[in-house]
């Protein structure tokens, strides 16, 4: 019985003197300018306890992009990167970097990531075939009345 209170009595203490974990810093970087990239977006701030330090937009311009990879890589110094669209995506892929990434907005994921890369994780815009299948099959039933 004292053995439990002492393990108690420690992990109380030990509770007791922890502080909140800090949040990690975020840098941001759009495709381009799409309202649906936006929105993808304004949720993630929304879920988010982190701290954006860096918003960039690429424009759709791949130079462009190269560059803010670059400029995240040496100023920025993020935790986390949040790659929005498949462009974004393709940036951050190409320039190597230690630093883990989340993607959103992306169609086939995989063939942009490959097998090489690590630290890369997000939501795809993928739909799953059985979706497709049931939503044409729907749809071409309104058309046979």
């Amino acid at each position: 019985m004292r053995k439990v209170l002492l393990a108690l009595l420690i992990l109380a203490s030990m509770a007791a003197l922890a502080g909140p974990a800090l949040a990690g810093d975020v840098a941001v970087i759009v495709s381009a300018r799409v309202d649906a990239y936006d929105e993808a977006l304004r949720g993630f701030k929304r879920s988010l306890r982190h701290r954006i330090v860096a918003e960039y937009d690429m424009a759709g311009d791949f130079g462009r992009g190269r560059e803010i990879v670059s400029e995240i890589k040496l100023k920025v110094k993020p935790d986390l990167i949040f790659a929005v669209g498949i462009w974004a995506l393709q940036v951050v892929i190409g320039e190597t970097t230690n630093i883990p990434v989340v993607y959103a907005m992306v169609l086939n994921p995989p063939s942009i990531i490959g097998a090489s890369s690590k630290n890369v994780t997000g939501a795809s815009m993928n739909v799953p075939v059985i979706r497709l299948c049931t939503s044409s099959s729907n749809w071409a039933r309104r058309f046979d009345d």
